[in-house]
């Protein structure tokens, strides 16, 4: 893959995740893709998540912030992973 489509595929995931919208995989787009590609991606990626002050955590029940106290009173094979 060349810089140019490892940088469009790594704002389509952003955008993607952004939205929440659904994208094909990267893969059926570039058959020829290797896992340094992968890589390239991903770094692209969370690059601009620095830049843009950090990882933009989905809103919903399964990020909310975890209640310490309630995880204590629970039996130990009970309590939610961190």
């Amino acid at each position: 893959m060349e810089d140019t489509q490892r940088r469009d595929e790594a704002i389509r995931l952003l955008d993607a995740y952004r939205t929440r919208a659904p994208i094909d995989p990267i893969i059926e787009r570039f058959p020829t893709m290797t896992l340094d590609d992968a890589y390239a991606i991903q770094s692209l990626q969370i690059d601009e998540w620095r830049i843009g002050g950090g990882h933009p955590r989905p809103q919903g029940r399964a990020h909310e912030p975890r209640d310490a106290e309630a995880d204590r009173r629970r039996p130990a094979g009970l309590r939610r992973a961190a």
